[in-house]
This record gives C-alpha cells, structure tokens and sequence, in this order.
C-alpha cells in the first residue's frame, strides 16, 4: 500500500487514471467518482493505492480520525480507521484477493497505529442489483453492521477489527506512515 503524494502533479495523475478505468461495473462508479472528486478537491484527503507488479489495482480513501456519527458511535469511544470509495482496477484479479489483501493491510495498520477497528463505508445506489462489494467483504471477515439511507442509496457499513500480522510483509510492502496525520474533513459522498 502506498499513500498518493500531496503533490497536485500525483494526485492529477492518479484522478486521470482513475477516471480513464472503463466503467462497465456500475456498482463501482459511484466509489472511483468519489476518490477523483476528493483528489482534485479533499485538500488534504488521504487516498492510498494498491499495485502489483508496477501495475495500479485499487485505490481507497483513508481516515484516520474518522468523525462515526453514521454509525451511532460518539466520538473517541471506539479509536478507529475508516476506509472509503475503494476502486478497482478492470485489470485486477477478479473476486476477492485484492478485497482480502486490503483487509489485510488495514487490520495490521489499524493495529499497528492503536486503532481497535477497521471501518469500511459500501454505497449502495438506488435501484442497483445487491452489491457484489458488499457480498466479497462479508466473505473476507468483515461484518455488516447496519445500512442506512443516504441520498442516492444506502450506504452499508461494515467493519472488522484491527489485528496484527507480524509476516505480511513477505507479500505485502507498507509505505504508508503510521504517524497519526491530522484528522481528515468529514467523508464526503457521492
């Protein structure tokens, strides 16, 4: 996992990858529209990036300090990373194995970084068949604790908990920093 830079030059780059995937998984599009919109306009948005190979796979927004009220959660009681508008590459394995590598990486990060749950936001537009995203992340360890409302569908938010995993580094190389950056805005959605 590697975070983007905060040069605009890289984040210009990342948005014009990104908006040049082609588009024929529509439960996707409403996520790879969120990540573009947040790297031209989050300011300081965390967006960090999977790649195999020399090749971009996925790329997700991540928060560190995420404000839970869609989750009922007061603020601070249960320290957590939320991860938002996971977007996928068409030339990344089809299935679960970039789902589960990103598990993977955010569990141990969460814990690495003292977090007590990672936190995942699966947007649900209206009228779309059951989101296969949603089905792959139950099927690698994370539960589906509630669906709420949201304007153009519902958001589903699920969430695992944070776990180390001393030898991921074999196969799974960080460069993401553990220093706690400051809180990030709140998520905006599409």
């Amino acid at each position: 996992m590697t975070p983007v830079p905060a040069g605009q030059e890289d984040r210009d780059r990342l948005a014009a990858d990104l908006t040049s995937w082609p588009q024929e998984r529509p439960a996707l599009r409403p996520h790879t529209e969120a990540l573009v919109n947040l790297l031209h306009h989050g300011g300081g948005a965390e967006i960090v990036t999977l790649s195999g190979d020399g090749q971009l796979l996925a790329a997700l927004h991540l928060v560190r300090e995420p404000r839970l009220s869609t989750w009922d959660v007061p603020a601070g009681a249960e320290p957590s990373l939320l991860l938002c508008h996971l977007a996928k590459s068409p030339d990344a394995p089809v299935g679960e194995p970039i789902l589960r590598l990103v598990t993977l990486w955010a569990t141990d990060f969460a814990a690495r970084t003292g977090k007590r749950w990672v936190r995942g936001e699966v947007l649900l537009p209206t009228g779309s068949p059951p989101n296969r995203l949603l089905s792959l992340a139950q099927d690698t360890g994370w539960g589906h604790e509630k669906t709420t409302s949201t304007p153009g569908g519902h958001l589903a938010l699920m969430q695992c908990r944070a776990e180390l995993h001393p030898n991921q580094d074999v196969f799974l190389h960080c460069q993401v920093p553990t220093v706690t950056a400051p809180a990030d805005p709140a998520v905006t959605r599409p």
